[in-house]
């Protein structure tokens, strides 16, 4: 504070303001309070300078929560000051401190460049985010977009459907012989096999004799059995006889 003279700076054009960190353990939630004071004293004893207020970076000893509230404050109590201007620095993360407090090499001249874009009037770029600690919260991230609904299909028309009908029941029906007999419908044709065994002459059987009763026979006259024909020995004998 008692650096902030003209006699020190005499009349710069630009002037950037970094500091706050190293009191968050003595200062706590006045910080903001602290370099509200400090931004409203460079702004009178500079009007016609830039004044460019860095906001505090993170630390992994003191909760990401309290540093995002101490730079919300800041932010409201530079805002009515003309020609002081906030630098913000939404995408660094302890991932990017190398010992907890300090940050990387690397980090160190994107940090400067945040600082010159905002003293310029640039809009500053955003850097790569790059990540050391897995168990520190992250800078808030663009939800990506939801997946384009399913294509419609039309409708295609149905077709005309039928029930099934289970079998008819049979229709009962009663015809008398009479009916038959005087029936006028010509019966179907033989089969030419039937017609050919139709045409052969029948096979004459041998009469079945038949079975006389006891009476029947004793009734019938004997005949006479003719006595045998001589035979040629008989006639031989006869002949050795005389």
């Amino acid at each position: 504070m008692k650096l902030l003279k003209k006699e020190t700076f005499r009349s710069p054009q630009y002037m950037v303001i970094h500091t706050g960190t190293n009191d968050l353990h003595i200062l706590h939630k006045n910080t903001a309070e602290a370099v509200r004071k400090m931004a409203e004293q460079a702004s009178e004893e500079f009007p016609d300078t830039r004044i460019v207020i860095s906001t505090l970076l993170p630390r992994t000893d003191t909760p990401p929560h309290v540093i995002h509230d101490i730079n919300m404050e800041i932010r409201r109590g530079c805002a009515p000051l003309p020609n002081v201007h906030l630098a913000s620095h939404p995408t660094v993360g302890t991932w990017d401190l190398y010992d907890g407090l300090h940050l990387h090499k690397e980090r160190m001249g994107i940090f400067a460049k945040t600082l010159k874009d905002t003293a310029l009037g640039h809009n500053p770029s955003t850097p790569p985010v790059t990540r050391s600690f897995r168990d520190h919260p992250r800078p808030p991230r663009t939800p990506p977009p939801p997946p384009p609904p399913p294509p419609q299909y039309e409708a295609e028309p149905e077709e005309a459907t039928f029930p099934l009908l289970g079998p008819c029941p049979p229709t009962p029906f009663t015809i008398s012989a009479a009916e038959i007999y005087n029936s006028t419908v010509p019966y179907p044709p033989p089969h030419p096999q039937q017609q050919r065994y139709a045409a052969a002459a029948p096979v004459p059987y041998p009469p079945h004799p038949q079975q006389r009763s006891y009476a029947a026979v004793v009734a019938q006259p004997t005949t006479t059995v003719p006595p045998p024909a001589t035979s040629e020995l008989g006639d031989i004998r006869e002949m050795l006889r005389t």
